[in-house]
């Protein structure tokens, strides 16, 4: 997942891929705006939302380059949400 790269966040819990990830998070697209930062892996990746589509919420990778798998006990942080 490189720099420049769409990653669409779904729910409710369907098979992923490349382009979309299902998270266990049922208020995510009423939690996020337009514009918001979202972290994962402890800050390495930073996702800015981008669009917000139902329960989609449509974001584009910022900052980082990421190779691994997305954990199903890893944490989306949206740190100005604090």
């Amino acid at each position: 997942m490189n720099t420049g790269r769409t990653l669409c966040w779904t729910q409710p819990i369907e098979r992923g891929s490349a382009e979309r990830v299902s998270v266990d998070y049922p208020v995510l697209a009423r939690d996020c705006r337009v514009g918001d930062c979202l972290l994962l892996d402890d800050g390495r990746l930073s996702l800015r939302v981008k669009k917000i589509d139902g329960n989609a919420v449509v974001t584009t990778v910022e900052i980082g380059c990421w190779t691994g798998r997305v954990s199903i006990n890893g944490a989306v942080d949206s740190p100005h949400r604090h």
